[in-house]
């Protein structure tokens, strides 16, 4: 199965929706901060497997090649300068609404980086379910990182969760 996706504005949807779920963010910061994952590349996975897309490892290198260069020279040192206003030098009375502004800033460069993956041709199967493509995809990006598909299980149950609340997704 090739060609277009579901419109980038559903993608961001799942997004924003997925992440707020109990859990679900510390979970994935804990997976970008201890293993380098790329959370919007996560959640686009996961989006896929909502229409029971499963993709091959090598797809998801080349989706991970091509959001590189945005993730490595946008969304990272975004997130660097956000998390160095945590606790700013003394003096700096604007700092906390700085801090603010970045985040939104950061939040808008991953919305775009979500549209950028949304908008790539992607070369899926067909899973049986969305809890095997997510399983499938999920592991796809594990062997791309080289990291134990257990990696991901916190956030698969997550999925899991997610999906049987949201069943017509």
């Amino acid at each position: 199965m090739s060609g277009p996706l579901p419109p980038e504005n559903d993608l961001w949807l799942f997004a924003r929706q997925f992440y707020a779920e109990p859990g679900v963010a510390e979970a994935c910061l804990a997976l970008q901060d201890n293993l380098g994952v790329d959370v919007c590349l996560v959640l686009y996975l996961l989006h896929l497997a909502l229409t029971r897309r499963s993709v091959m490892a090598a797809t998801v290198a080349e989706m991970a090649a091509a959001a590189l260069p945005w993730r490595e020279s946008v969304v990272v040192p975004l997130r660097l300068v956000r998390r160095g206003l945590r606790q700013p030098p003394p003096g700096y009375a604007g700092a906390a609404a700085l801090r603010t502004s970045i985040a939104a800033i950061e939040i808008e460069a991953e919305r775009m980086q979500l549209a950028f993956l949304g908008a790539l041709d992607v070369t899926a199967h067909p899973a049986a379910t969305p809890l095997a493509a997510a399983r499938d995809n999920l592991a796809a990006y594990c062997e791309v990182l080289g990291r134990p598909r257990e990696s991901m299980d916190q956030v698969l149950a997550h999925f899991g969760e997610y999906h049987r609340g949201h069943p017509a997704e």
